[in-house]
């Protein structure tokens, strides 16, 4: 009975010593992934990186990861030449496959996500707008439950007062170009104003700088913000991989 007793908690001692080696050895993968995508994507800074499935000993065994999520809080992109914050940028690998004896490491499939607030947004269009005077300003905000899901409410300010109603613009996109287009121009005091502010607000500008390899395939307005979704396939995740 006691050589029973025994070699049980013997075998409980090993099964937990296996289960703190595992995790040990993810945290140590996580910050290896952490530092390899920071370069292979071209990202700002380090994302948070959380690798999925148990146990992931026997997946590096097996030269697949389940899944690797990797966020960031903040990372700046451009529109055309002028720089702009992606918020809550999210990225979620599947099917990652450990190469050339664990040296490299591709995702198969990738899929995320970021968020342009319309502060920095407005930002970027009252930009456009001072070439026009310096009085002027654009604010645009979140259309409410009944606008379309690609459209957005744009404010003219004039010296900061609202001076006209909120119109309601429509944002889209194209491969890597983002396009804003007033539904209507509201009617300004000074003649031909409006044809100028439709010339200039209405434009494309190319988006750089979202994660290397992937493609924008979505937009859509949200409260917090218009949101991008993009994906990717055999997404590089760095040489050296995880060895």
């Amino acid at each position: 009975m006691r050589v029973l007793r025994a070699g049980l908690i013997l075998l409980i001692i090993l099964g937990v010593l296996a289960v703190v080696a595992d995790r040990l050895a993810v945290r140590w993968a996580e910050g290896e992934v952490a530092s390899r995508t920071q370069t292979a994507m071209e990202l700002e800074r380090e994302p948070e990186v959380s690798i999925e499935g148990f146990p992931f000993l026997a997946q590096v065994a097996g030269r697949e990861l389940e899944r690797v999520r990797l966020s960031l809080d903040a990372h700046r992109i451009q529109l055309d030449d002028q720089e702009i914050t992606a918020r809550d940028l999210s990225l979620d690998l599947r099917n990652v496959v450990l190469e050339d004896g664990y040296r490299s490491a591709v995702a198969r499939d990738a899929e995320g996500s970021a968020v342009l607030g319309y502060g920095d947004l407005s930002e970027l269009a009252t930009q456009d707008v001072l070439g026009l005077s310096d009085q002027l300003a654009l604010e645009l905000s979140y259309a409410g439950d009944g606008a379309e899901d690609h459209q957005v409410a744009v404010q003219l300010l004039i010296l900061g007062q609202e001076v006209v109603p909120p119109v309601l613009a429509e944002m889209s996109f194209e491969g890597d170009l983002l396009a804003l287009r007033l539904d209507e121009v509201p009617s300004l005091p000074l003649p031909g104003l409006e044809d100028r502010l439709r010339d200039i607000v209405h434009r494309e500008r190319t988006l750089h700088g979202l994660p290397s390899g992937v493609t924008l395939e979505g937009l859509v307005a949200t409260e917090r913000g218009v949101e991008l979704t993009f994906t990717g396939t055999d997404l590089p995740l760095g040489g050296n991989g995880l060895g």
